[in-house]
């Protein structure tokens, strides 16, 4: 018990600390270790009696044996999504409703373009349909700004570019299922006739988004594993 105390008194002025800081706050945390690891050479103390009390070296441990918080990705993901969403909508929106004009939103719906007054319903349904795509943007841009308020948000280009992908190949397909499909409101290719050539454009568009959907998961996969491999090594 001699030896011990005397070799506790050895380590503590080695790391700075007096004697008499020990009667007071106690010694820093560095200064406790040393003297656990001492008392666990001298057999006074057990690695499971340190790592089990309640001394500011036993929670210094504990706080070197947690695993570091892994960098958040979700946030990053969601408004890549978002803004895939939104910038898909308006893709087909201005390209193939306006610029070149081979649908417009109601066009097979019986509102064919051939009059002023079906043009003025398509119009119509033109301009709420941009104004959801739009929403979607500004969702996507609003939780991207919070996203970048926070310090556990991993930032990937990879993984928000893969998100947008993503978002652009669900919107694909669901307007492809839902619009061209199930509902029949329009088709890609309404300035063709009906046959074999107009339901391959919509074949197409299926098959367009649901490369985007996966090129995209795949990109938002590599982009979370290397952040987190950036985050274990900070």
């Amino acid at each position: 018990m001699h030896e011990t105390a005397e070799a506790e008194r050895t380590a503590l002025p080695k790391l700075g600390v007096e004697d008499s800081e020990a009667g007071s706050d106690g010694p820093d945390v560095a200064a406790l270790r040393a003297v656990a690891h001492v008392r666990m050479e001298r057999g006074t103390m057990t690695e499971r009696e340190w790592v089990s009390s309640d001394t500011p070296a036993a929670q210094a441990h504990a706080e070197m044996e947690q695993p570091a918080p892994s960098p958040g990705a979700r946030p990053l993901a969601i408004a890549g999504l978002w803004l895939g969403l939104g910038l898909g909508g308006f893709f087909d929106g201005i390209v193939f409703h306006q610029i070149l004009q081979w649908h417009h939103m109601l066009t097979s719906a019986g509102y064919p373009p051939t009059s002023v007054a079906n043009l003025d319903v398509n119009t119509l349904a033109d301009g709420l349909f941009h104004a959801a795509t739009y929403l979607y943007t500004v969702l996507g841009l609003v939780v991207l700004w919070r996203a970048s308020r926070r310090a556990d948000v991993c930032w990937s280009s990879m993984l928000l570019i893969g998100a947008i992908l993503a978002g652009w190949g669900v919107f694909n397909l669901v307007e492809g299922i839902v619009d061209h499909q199930v509902l029949g409101i329009h088709h890609v290719r309404d300035d063709l006739p009906p046959g074999v050539v107009k339901a391959t454009w919509d074949i197409g568009f299926l098959i367009w988004g649901a490369v985007m959907l996966g090129g995209g998961w795949l990109m938002i996969r590599r982009g979370r594993l290397a952040a987190s491999a950036r985050g274990a090594q900070q």
